[in-house]
């Protein structure tokens, strides 16, 4: 699952979303832009910083379970997308 900012490029990823056995729901667009990204997996997340360079992995077992709450509860209060 991700959550991307929609814009073109976003949409544009989602057409890839089959093949990387993604779904994709979209927040609002109200940056344009968005380079950070925050990806969680087992007991790690990595939080991301594009445009800056910078990268951290934390491996911490309660703090991704945080984050897979925070992800989940927004994903289930976006619309699931029709269009993509």
């Amino acid at each position: 699952k991700a959550i991307f900012v929609d814009n073109q490029i976003s949409r544009e990823r989602a057409t890839t979303n089959r093949e990387e056995l993604r779904e994709t729901k979209f927040l609002p667009d109200k940056t344009k832009s968005f380079s950070p990204e925050i990806k969680i997996y087992d007991n790690k997340m990595v939080i991301a910083s594009w445009q800056e360079k910078v990268a951290v992995v934390i491996e911490s077992k309660e703090l991704a379970e945080l984050q897979k709450i925070i992800f989940d509860t927004l994903w289930n209060l976006l619309p699931n997308n029709k269009h993509v």
